[in-house]
C-alpha cells in the first residue's frame, strides 16, 4: 500500500511541475512597437518556453538572451519568424544580462530555427546549452564561431541533400562532443562522408523523413490537382508532361508558402515554349515570385524564351536550356548564383532587367549569337574589389538598345543607373582581333579592361569557309556586313565577309 502511495505522490509532483510550465506565444514587429519586452511584461523571468512569430529585431533577441540568463526560459520556437538570419551574438553567453555586469550562462536548451533561414551569424549561439540543432534545406551560410563552445550539442540534423560550397567550414562544429551524431537525408550520406567539415561527428546517419521528392505527371491533370495535400510538405518536385501557364500559381505557392527547394522540369515541355510570368497572388495583392529558398531549378526542354521567372532565388547551380533565343524582361532579378553564368548559343537578345542585381560566381559567358542587350539587362552585383570576367564569343559587339528607357539610364547594360563607369575589377574577354571593335563602341567602350583571347573563336557572318579580301579604304577601316567597325587589320579577323 505504501508503495502505491509513494508512486501516486510522485505522479502528483510530476503533474504539478508540468502544469507549472509556462509557454508564451508572441507576434513581434519592432517597427510598430510590438517588442518582446512589451509583450512579456512581468512574465519575463517566469516563461519556460517561447513561441515567436513575425519580425523580431536585435533588441528582441537580446531580451530572449536575458530571459535565458536570469529567468526560466529554456526553449524557443522561431519557426514562425520571417527573418532569414539569426543576428550576431543573438544568444552569445559572453554578454552580461544587463550589458555591463557579470557574465551569466545562457541556459538555452532547445531552439527551432525559422523555416526559411539562410544565415546564422557570428557567435549567435556560442556558449549556449542547446542539445539538438535542426537545419533546414534553405541554409546558405553559418559563421565559423556560431556554435563555438556548445558542449551539449549531441545531435545535428541537416535537411539538404547537398552541401553548398559556402555553407559551412570545418570550424563550425569543431567543439561538439565526441559522441555527437550528424543526421542527413536518406540516400545522401555519400555527399557528407569523407568531407573534413563533418569529421568531428562520431557518425553520420541517414533519416528517411528529412527530404521528400514528389514526381508529378501533368498529363494526368493540373499541377495543383496532382500536388494535392503535398503542395506544402514536399521538398523537391520532378515534373513531366506539358506545363501550362495556369500551373504557375501552384508552382509559386509550393515554393513561397511550402517547403519546395528544388524543381526539375527537364523532362517536361512548356506551353508555347515559354516559361515565366511567375507571380505570388493573394486577394488584393500580387508581387513577383520572390523565392530566396529555391536552390535548384531545371527548365523545361524546348524553351525559346524565359521572362519574369524567379526573383531573389539562391541557386547553387544555374543551367539554361539549349534552344533559347531570348532571355526576357526581369527573368532573374536579384538572384544569387553560386556559380558562373553561361548564356547558351542561340540566344539573340537579353531584355531589360533580365539579370538585374544578380550575384554570380566569377565569370559570365555570352554567346556568338547575341545581337541585342537592353538597358539594365546584365546589371550584375559584384562586390568591390572582387574580380569578374565577361567572355563574349563575337567579333561584332551586340547592339545596346535603350529604346523606351529614361534619359538617366546608363550607356551600358552592366552598371546601375547614373553610373556609366564599369568598375576596374571587370574584364571583358573577346576573340583575337575584336578588341578595337569593342573599344570604339559607345556601349562596350566603358570597359577599362578589354583583353583578346584565342580561347574565343568568334562568330561569323554565316559563311564559315570564306575569307574576305578587298582593297582597303584610305583610312584602313574595316566593317562587318551590318555596318559595324571591326578594326583595321584583316589578318586578325575571323573567317567571314567584311566591307573595307
Amino acid at each position: 500500500m505504501k508503495k502505491y502511495i509513494v508512486i501516486f505522490a510522485m505522479s502528483v509532483v510530476a503533474a504539478s511541475a508540468f502544469a507549472d510550465k509556462i509557454v508564451k506565444n508572441v507576434s513581434l514587429n519592432s517597427s510598430t512597437g510590438e517588442t518582446l519586452t512589451k509583450l512579456v511584461g512581468d512574465e519575463k523571468f517566469t516563461i519556460d518556453s517561447l513561441v515567436v512569430s513575425g519580425w523580431p529585431g536585435t533588441d528582441d533577441y537580446a531580451t530572449m538572451r536575458t530571459m535565458c540568463q536570469e529567468g526560466r526560459l529554456r526553449g524557443i520556437d522561431l519557426s514562425g519568424v520571417y527573418n532569414e538570419s539569426i543576428p550576431a551574438d543573438a544568444f552569445y553567453a559572453g554578454i552580461p544580462a544587463d550589458g555591463i555586469g557579470i557574465v551569466k550562462e545562457v541556459n538555452l536548451n532547445y531552439i527551432t530555427l525559422p523555416k526559411k533561414i539562410q544565415e546564422i551569424r557570428s557567435r549567435a549561439f556560442s556558449g549556449t546549452h542547446i542539445r539538438i540543432l535542426d537545419i533546414s534545406a534553405t541554409m546558405m551560410n553559418i559563421a565559423d564561431d556560431a556554435f563555438s563552445s556548445c558542449n551539449e550539442l549531441k545531435e545535428v540534423i541537416i535537411h539538404s541533400p547537398y552541401v553548398p560550397v559556402k555553407f559551412i567550414s570545418s570550424q563550425v562544429f569543431c567543439s561538439v562532443p565526441s559522441d555527437a551524431v550528424l543526421f542527413v537525408p536518406q540516400g545522401y550520406k555519400v555527399n557528407y562522408e569523407g568531407d573534413s567539415r563533418w569529421k568531428c561527428f562520431r557518425s553520420i546517419d541517414e533519416k528517411d523523413d528529412l527530404f521528400r521528392v514528389k514526381s508529378v505527371d501533368l498529363s494526368h491533370g493540373s499541377l495543383e490537382t496532382e500536388l494535392g495535400d503535398d503542395m506544402y510538405t514536399v521538398d523537391s518536385l520532378y515534373i513531366t508532361g506539358e506545363y501550362h501557364k495556369s500551373d504557375n500559381e501552384a508552382l509559386v505557392k509550393a515554393v513561397m508558402d511550402g517547403k519546395v527547394r528544388g524543381i526539375d522540369m527537364s523532362c517536361a515541355t512548356a506551353e508555347n515554349n515559354q516559361f515565366g510570368d511567375l507571380y505570388y497572388s493573394k486577394p488584393g495583392y500580387e508581387t513577383a515570385a520572390s523565392v530566396p529558398g529555391l536552390r535548384y531549378f531545371r527548365f523545361p526542354k524546348g524553351l525559346k524564351m524565359i521572362r519574369e521567372a524567379w526573383t531573389n532565388a539562391n541557386f547553387l547551380d544555374f543551367d539554361l536550356p539549349k534552344g533559347l533565343t531570348e532571355i526576357g524582361r526581369s527573368a532573374f532579378v536579384g538572384c544569387n548564383m553560386a556559380c558562373d553564368i553561361h548564356i547558351p548559343e542561340g540566344v539573340e537578345k537579353i531584355s531589360q532587367f533580365a539579370f538585374s542585381d544578380v550575384e554570380a560566381g566569377e565569370n559570365l559567358y555570352l554567346p556568338s549569337t547575341l545581337k541585342t542587350v537592353e538597358f539594365a539587362s546584365i546589371e550584375l552585383s559584384v562586390k568591390k574589389g572582387e574580380k569578374f570576367n565577361i567572355f563574349i564569343d563575337s567579333f561584332v559587339p551586340p547592339v545596346y538598345d535603350r529604346a523606351g528607357c529614361a534619359p538617366v539610364w546608363t550607356e551600358t547594360p552592366f552598371t546601375r543607373s547614373y553610373e556609366d563607369n564599369i568598375p576596374d575589377n571587370f574584364t571583358l574577354y573577346v576573340p583575337v582581333g575584336a578588341a578595337e571593335s569593342y573599344r570604339v563602341d559607345k556601349c562596350w567602350s566603358h570597359f577599362k579592361n578589354i583583353v583578346e583571347t584565342p580561347d574565343l573563336t568568334g562568330g561569323t557572318s554565316g559563311i564559315a569557309a570564306t575569307i574576305a579580301s578587298a582593297t582597303k579604304t584610305s583610312d584602313n577601316r574595316i566593317y562587318s556586313l551590318d555596318g559595324r567597325y571591326v578594326g583595321t587589320d584583316m589578318s586578325r579577323l575571323g573567317k567571314g565577309v567584311y566591307v573595307v
